[in-house]
């Protein structure tokens, strides 16, 4: 990804699919805009805000589901590390997890 850039990506898992706009000035995450969702409407926008904020705040995809949206929460999560192309396991998948927050290839 070029620093700078806007990205869009979106993540699949139980709730549906949740399309992100991740945009990357300088090297920080600057903003994120949720595009579109399948999720329910009631728990999606309770995870919705807080998720975001708490990207934007700690610059990590690793933060912390919002109690009783966790499915939710964690499709954000995936979007936006996706749009980043950070390599991210849904805590809800039965994938095998490669490293939250990394780089795809551990870097």
């Amino acid at each position: 990804m070029i620093w700078g850039e806007e990205k869009r990506e979106k993540s699949r898992n139980v709730r549906g699919t949740t399309s992100v706009e991740v945009t990357v000035e300088n090297g920080t995450i600057s903003d994120a805009t949720i595009l579109s969702t399948e999720d329910d409407p009631s728990f999606f926008e309770r995870a919705k805000d807080r998720v975001i904020s708490q990207i934007l705040n700690t610059q990590s995809v690793e933060v912390d589901a919002v109690t009783g949206v966790t499915f939710s929460s964690n499709g954000i999560m995936v979007a936006v590390a996706n749009a980043l192309d950070l390599s991210f396991t849904n805590p809800n998948s039965s994938m095998q997890q490669e490293g939250h927050g990394q780089r795809k290839g551990g870097q």
